[in-house]
């Protein structure tokens, strides 16, 4: 280490301990932003259904087979609002189970539209 380099005791803490570093509530919220993430990349691949339905059909039933994009839309914003309402109403450490469900469930739907050929897009 060079002459003078001074090391942050936390930061030190936090690569010898990993994801067990003290005061990291931003390491617990990695999952939840990871489902987020999906879920805009699920609604964006969703909307491109919706806008293609001599390609594409939806396989949620909650959509039915060919939905409108106003139907898409809303139905991102109730669930999308209703997941993040019942992440933080679940205590620890049901908020991270329910948040790695909730990123498997839309990565899964990610990677199946993916494999019938719809792009990622927003």
């Amino acid at each position: 280490m060079p002459a003078g380099h001074q090391t942050d005791p936390d930061r030190s803490a936090w690569i010898q301990g990993g994801l067990r570093r003290k005061n990291a509530d931003w390491v617990a919220m990695d999952p939840f932003f990871l489902a987020l993430g999906l879920t805009l990349v699920d609604y964006g691949q969703t909307r491109t259904v919706a806008s293609a339905p001599a390609y594409y059909h939806e396989y949620n039933p909650l959509l039915g087979k060919h939905p409108s994009v106003g139907s898409v839309n809303k139905y991102f914003m109730l669930t999308t609002a209703g997941q993040v309402g019942l992440h933080y109403a679940l205590p620890q450490p049901y908020r991270d189970v329910h948040a790695w469900i909730w990123a498997g469930t839309e990565g899964a739907c990610v990677v199946q539209n993916i494999r019938v050929g719809i792009r990622i897009s927003l």
